[in-house]
């Protein structure tokens, strides 16, 4: 292997360490171009996404990228990994069945290549599947062949802590674990290891309490959202030692929190302060900026003068990401603003549901116009943790600039119905009758969350008040399609929509030409690219669509991730996920 292979294969094994599975995807499909037969990639690359939640889609990269070929065990026993999680979806005897097929996947591999990794995984299938002699047989072999205290390495230690605790020895399983993290590892193996513990635990019958306790060892670092209460450009006026103040406090949270990752803007003092420490505490820092990086700078700069918007500039550079989730150079429009933070605080949610891990919302509350109350609403909303680093004392009150009419963020949605154009004349009234009513129906039952609906043909475009409407009609349009009867339509199958949908800040205004209410604007332009992208029968969303999603809803939905898709019509490359009800 040469020099500049294996440190592509490293850079992805790092951020998969690190639990920025995603990133870690991105990269190896990125590095996979120049080194297309290199398995080793793919396996990282496979595996970041199987952590990430991406079943579906990672197993039919395994079938298309032929791993199963493979004579390396590990990476043949992806293939069960990925048996395992979907299985796990599943409930009651197809649940049991797929646990016991990715069991069956384990022991053909292990038969020709023994490994401790395959045994302790078969181990802990059979115990989930019910085969509880058989998971003790195999764990008492793993602990047997594993020797004595001193085992060598983290995943040692941690397959003979998972070994003891199906043989219902937790004290044992407690010492082990312990030792285990005084082993090297990273987030992604221990994030990896407490979701198998947990499944274990809660099989058995530990509470909940039961289970956090024992697994505070491998407990994640946590990941943070931050943000000011101030707009961007706003609460520069402060002495130097009211600064020296802001940031021995900011200093002290931070230290306090030990956050492996934070997320949200630059675009006040505070913020700057604290995207500050996160570096100098050694945690990753991602920005989710309102307008571009270049614009916001000269705003700090006429606010704040030049040694601020260095400061800025070098967070920026420093950081992990660069988010700009609307290339609107508009810097007077505080809809930006709040479509930023909301972004931030979706995007932190992701990262810490990736890694088994807890979210945390930092205010750094100062005394200027409080544009924060409504994002600590939906945040608090679902038992999420906030807290408030309080700085009214050291920053004076001040104007903020006026700004424009403020635009709105909606939910958007494009489809269209795979086929239509080879319909013959005759049969369009009745895809007329059957298929668009379906679609309208549909969208009745939201009528109260439904701004704009259209239609031309097969296409259909939506505007919606909020993501979970434009998440439950979406899906429900592809359900129900699956029972119209194809032969209406002289083919065998049903018809089938491609589906995409964007969350994004649009323009209210009034159609001259149809003289009615209507929406204009970049985002629409976006996420009318992603519907001719988008599988049959699919939904494709943004990221910021799946973000918001999850702020919202919480565990309401799924949104598996696809990777860094180019839309239609040469609109770029973006992040596109695939909407699944839960």
């Amino acid at each position: 292997m040469n020099e500049t292979l294996a440190a592509a294969i490293s850079e992805v094994e790092t951020v998969k360490g690190r639990g920025d599975l995603l990133l870690a995807y991105d990269l190896a499909c990125e590095h996979l171009k120049t080194w297309p037969d290199c398995e080793q990639l793919k396996h990282a690359g496979l595996l970041a996404l199987a952590r990430a939640g991406a079943t579906a889609h990672a197993r039919r990269l395994f079938a298309d990228w032929n791993l199963g070929a493979s004579s390396n065990p590990h990476i043949l026993a992806l293939e069960a990994r990925l048996a395992k999680d979907f299985a796990l979806k599943m409930q009651g005897d197809g649940r049991r069945a797929g646990l016991l097929q990715a069991a069956s996947i384990y022991q053909r591999i292990h038969e020709r290549a023994p490994d401790s990794y395959l045994a302790i995984n078969m181990a802990s299938l059979a115990f989930l599947a019910g085969e509880h002699a058989q998971a003790a047989n195999l764990a008492h072999s793993i602990i047997a062949e594993s020797g004595g205290a001193g085992a060598a390495d983290y995943w040692a230690l941690a397959s003979r802590a998972e070994a003891n605790l199906l043989l219902g020895r937790k004290e044992e399983a407690r010492v082990a674990l312990v030792e285990a993290m005084q082993r090297p590892s990273n987030a992604g193996d221990r994030s990896s290891t407490r979701r198998q513990l947990k499944l274990i635990m809660a099989h058995a019958g530990a509470s909940d309490n039961e289970i956090a306790a024992f697994l505070t060892p491998l407990e994640p670092p946590v990941t943070v959202h931050f943000l000011s209460n101030g707009l961007p450009g706003t609460g520069w006026s402060f002495s130097q030692l009211s600064e020296t103040e802001m940031c021995r406090r900011i200093r002290q949270a931070v230290a306090g929190l030990r956050p492996g990752a934070a997320f949200g803007s630059v675009g006040t003092a505070a913020e700057i302060v604290f995207a500050e420490e996160i570096l100098s505490f050694g945690a990753q820092l991602e920005l989710a900026i309102p307008i571009r990086q270049s614009l916001l700078k000269k705003v700090i700069q006429a606010n704040a003068g030049d040694p601020w918007a260095t400061r800025f500039e070098a967070c920026c550079s420093k950081a992990h990401r660069v988010v700009l989730p609307s290339d609107d150079p508009d810097a007077t429009d505080t809809t930006q603003a709040d479509y930023a933070v909301r972004f931030g605080m979706g995007l932190a949610l992701l990262r810490a549901q990736h890694i088994d891990g807890v979210a945390v919302q930092v205010t750094l509350a100062d005394a200027v116009r409080d544009h924060s109350s409504s994002h600590a609403a939906v945040w608090t909303s679902r038992g999420r943790e906030r807290m408030k680093v309080q700085l009214d004392d050291l920053v004076k009150p001040q104007e903020s600039a006026p700004t424009l009419d403020e635009r709105l963020t909606h939910a958007l949605i494009f489809g269209d119905v795979l086929g239509f154009s080879s319909l013959e004349e005759r049969l369009l009234p009745v895809f007329w009758d059957k298929v668009m009513r379906v679609i309208g129906d549909v969208a009745d039952e939201h009528r109260n969350n439904v701004e704009l609906r259209n239609t031309w043909g097969d296409a259909v475009h939506m505007v919606l008040t909020d993501v979970r409407t434009a998440a439950r009609i979406s899906l429900a349009v592809q359900e129900r399609l699956t029972a119209v009867d194809g032969r209406l339509f002289e083919r065998e199958t049903p018809p089938s929509m491609r589906i995409g949908a964007h969350y994004g800040p649009v323009f209210a205004g009034w159609d001259p030409v149809l003289h009615h209410s209507t929406f204009y604007g970049r985002a629409l332009s976006k996420a009318a690219r992603i519907e001719p992208i988008a599988p049959p029968g699919r939904v494709y969303v943004t990221e910021a669509f799946a973000a918001i999603l999850l702020l919202e809803t919480g565990q309401e939905f799924t949104c598996t991730y696809v990777g860094v898709v180019p839309l239609a019509k040469d609109f770029g490359f973006f992040r596109m996920y695939d909407l699944v009800g839960s």
